[in-house]
């Protein structure tokens, strides 16, 4: 199956756990709101009932995991919500001690002393590997940061040291065999391109899956893609975006464009959404909705992820706080599972495929790579506001339906419209409904397009 994602950015430090052991908090710059500065997703830490918790504890089932009689319950619920909610992707830090926000990370058996950066916690580590499993259960990718601007510099300064490659070593050892996994080399990196080869090419000659590897800055990705150690073709170990903004639909466009004329084709993720400060904000969510969730899918991109804004997002405890934007992420993803090709489909609302009678909206069309041409079978428009969009299609008849990106049904009756030659411009028609609307227009018959 193709996989596109939608799921969580927040909390970044969501290993922060109070119930895996060895894990301490050291005043990190911000933290959840709990007595010791650790997340516990609903467990009350004062109460010696295992039974007797709220929130996210709440939400673990008879038989799933738990460790050392009966820990681990809030974890394994709050991935339990997440998945019932229809998201396949959590990002979270596995190291964000050494200056980091969060402080209350790391896979080492002291967070206090550099020393012990090569001494391991195996119970720890088993702990994490127990949460990971679930994730697998549960269909959740798991979006694997390895460090942050504050701390990039500390394992081995700048370089590929043993330390580093010990460090990339165990992660992959240890947690390699997972289904889905992104390997992300930095959170806002400063390391640089060079660094970052040098990181990124270790990471390929060690992981036996192939898993995907990116980098959360997007300052590195023109030198990534004209790469001197690879005669200035693109670095091969480098495998798409982590971007941060709030343009969803052109920043896609962009690096999927510059990926492809470079030779070798990037998954453009939208992973966090600015402005910092707010991030997706709050209900009723327009503008991620519109700007970055059904533009980044609407250009062909590979999905998006949910940061909360600077000062919520270490501090979350609770995702049913963004239980309407959950919703309208499964929603979009609905609409490109159940209805759309979308593996073999491009954007065809920007240069020279441009096909959409209007500005501002998005298009994408099934596109035949061998012949450099939309198919004319299927196509999905989305506009910011209802309207009537126009195509230019091939000649046949199309069926047209209108989806509500904020119901996530087919409202109203499907229409039919006919295009009588080839790029003839074709009226779509109105929805019945007002607000954004995601439009699904397939061909019911085939005429001459000669």
């Amino acid at each position: 199956e193709y996989f596109i994602k939608g799921g969580a950015d927040s909390p970044e430090n969501f290993l922060g756990y109070f119930q895996f052991d060895g894990t301490v908090n050291q005043e990190g710059s911000y933290d959840p709101p709990t007595a010791d500065g650790l997340h516990h997703y609903g467990l009350n830490p004062n109460n010696d009932d295992p039974n007797d918790c709220s929130g996210h504890c709440g939400d673990w089932q008879n038989g799933d995991p738990t460790w050392k009689n009966g820990k681990g319950k809030g974890i394994i619920g709050a991935l339990n919500y997440l998945s019932g909610k229809g998201m396949n992707n959590v990002y979270f830090l596995t190291y964000n001690i050494d200056g980091g926000d969060g402080e209350d990370t790391y896979p080492w058996t002291s967070a206090y002393s550099p020393r012990d950066r090569d001494r391991y916690d195996i119970s720890k580590l088993d702990q994490w590997e127990i949460v990971f499993s679930h994730m697998d259960k549960m269909g959740i990718q798991m979006h694997v940061v390895t460090q942050e601007s504050e701390n990039d510099q500390v394992l081995d300064g700048n370089n590929l040291g043993t330390i580093r490659m010990l460090y990339y070593r165990e992660l992959i050892a240890r947690f390699g065999h997972h289904l889905a996994i992104v390997w992300n080399l930095g959170e806002e990196s400063d390391n640089g391109a060079p660094a970052l080869r040098q990181f990124a090419n270790y990471i390929r000659s060690v992981d036996p899956y192939d898993h995907m590897i990116v980098v959360h800055k997007d300052t590195y990705y023109s030198e990534l893609l004209n790469d001197p150690n690879f005669g200035n073709g693109p670095n091969p170990n480098f495998d798409g975006t982590s971007l941060y903004n709030n343009s969803g639909n052109s920043k896609t466009i962009e690096w999927i464009d510059a990926s492809r004329n470079a030779g070798r084709p990037w998954v453009v993720n939208v992973d966090e959404i600015t402005p910092v400060a707010s991030g997706a904000g709050s209900a009723p969510y327009d503008t991620p909705r519109k700007q970055v969730l059904w533009g980044n899918y609407m250009a062909g991109g590979g999905g998006v992820e949910w940061y909360f804004g600077q000062y919520p997002d270490l501090e979350v405890e609770d995702w049913t706080t963004r239980s309407g934007l959950w919703d309208q992420t499964r929603y979009a993803l609905n609409f490109f599972h159940e209805n759309l090709p979308f593996h073999e489909m491009r954007y065809c609302n920007s240069g020279s495929f441009d096909i959409l009678g209007g500005d501002g909206d998005y298009c994408l069309g099934k596109f035949d790579e061998a012949t450099n041409r939309f198919t004319g079978e299927i196509y999905a428009v989305y506009l910011d506001n209802t309207g009537e969009a126009s195509l230019a299609l091939p000649a046949s008849t199309y069926q047209v339906r209108d989806y509500n990106p904020r119901t996530g049904r087919f409202e109203g009756e499907p229409r039919q419209r006919v295009s009588s030659s080839n790029g003839q411009v074709v009226l779509l028609g109105t929805p019945s409904f007002s607000g954004d609307v995601a439009i699904l227009v397939t061909r019911s018959a085939t005429r001459s397009s000669a």
